[in-house]
């Protein structure tokens, strides 16, 4: 035991220790495109103050590689650098269009940084987006971690992280997809979904779109939906609990999906004078149809475009005897895929006399 104890404090003798105010540890970094075919560097590090106050730091470095971009920046930081607490990495939309598997490699490779890490897609200026006075009360990366947290967890954006784009980089029969951020008067916020062919930017879809998309994507149990009426009335229905289902049929040569949504909810907020029961009814149909509407709308666009983020290529190959990825892609973009959505209002939190 005596022997154990001894080995224990040698080690933690040994061990290097990084205290919080002599390191350089950014919690954001993020990726430009820079001439001639460079990239660009910038992180946003935490500088804490003897009143206990936070600020930022940038730096920024230009380079072919990401590593030598590091580098530099290294010797032109006085403090230890670490990026044992990254936690959110961003790439400018113009450099998405590129491809993005070279930079996400060494990040995947390193093992300080956690794959519940957040990426992000720039619509603009990476580095602009990091110079600019958006957070001023907390560390931008701290702020930036908790946008996109925030809206996953309360709001329509599908879960995403490193781990979940990898999955979805290099799995077969489906796309990654990214929130894209927007920095628009000093005020960063999540404008709509980035999506992707393998590791290549193609197109986006919009917060209204997004709604939908994460719905089709996964199981949800918050977030709420305006369904308009006849006579410009309106209501707002929270999302209680919403189970979607993929449901692959046909043959191997031509195979037939159905995807069934089944929501349900509770009405919040009611323009209307009294809340009826046909006004129910004809909340849950407003809604089956926007939804419906909007999904198959996606759908087409998915095909057209020959990116699959929901994932229906895999469905397929998982009911499918010698499924081959060539041939899936010349069958994806005519797939006959059917939308049936079905939302039931259980309860109402409106009472008008």
């Amino acid at each position: 035991m005596a022997c154990l104890l001894f080995s224990v404090l040698a080690l933690a003798a040994c061990a290097q220790k990084e205290i919080i105010d002599k390191i350089t540890m950014p919690i954001v970094q993020g990726y430009d495109k820079a001439e001639p075919h460079q990239i660009e560097l910038t992180v946003a590090a935490p500088v804490f103050h003897a009143d206990r106050s936070v600020s930022d730091k940038i730096y920024s470095s230009v380079s072919h590689t990401v590593k030598n971009a590091r580098e530099q920046m290294r010797s032109e930081i006085r403090k230890p650098f670490s990026i044992g607490k990254l936690s959110v990495t961003l790439y400018s939309k113009d450099l998405a269009k590129d491809g993005l598997e070279w930079l996400l490699d060494p990040l995947m490779r390193d093992a300080r940084i956690s794959n519940k890490s957040y990426l992000a897609i720039v619509d603009g200026k990476v580095k602009e987006l990091l110079e600019s006075k958006f957070s001023l009360e907390e560390e931008k990366g701290v702020f930036l971690k908790e946008l996109i947290d925030g809206k996953i967890q309360v709001g329509h954006l599908p879960r995403t992280n490193l781990h979940k784009f990898e999955y979805l980089l290099y799995g077969k029969g489906m796309d990654p997809y990214l929130p894209i951020l927007k920095l628009q008067d000093d005020t960063v916020g999540i404008s709509g979904l980035a999506l992707f062919k393998h590791d290549k930017y193609v197109t986006s879809i919009n917060l209204d779109q997004m709604r939908v998309f994460r719905l089709l994507r996964e199981n949800v149990n918050h977030g709420t939906y305006e369904v308009k009426l006849d006579q410009n009335q309106y209501a707002i229905v929270e999302n209680q609990s919403s189970k979607v289902r993929y449901r692959v049929g046909g043959t191997a040569d031509k195979p037939e999906v159905t995807i069934n949504l089944a929501l349900k909810g509770a009405v919040t907020e009611y323009s209307g004078v009294r809340l009826t029961e046909r006004d129910l009814r004809n909340i849950e149909t407003g809604l089956e149809k926007q939804i419906a509407d909007t999904g198959k709308m996606l759908l087409h666009t998915f095909q057209k475009r020959g990116i699959d983020p929901f994932g229906i290529g895999d469905r397929v190959r998982s009911k499918t005897r010698n499924w081959e990825e060539e041939a899936w892609e010349g069958q994806y973009p005519d797939t006959p895929i059917a939308l049936n959505v079905e939302v039931k209002v259980v309860e109402s939190g409106v009472s008008r006399h």
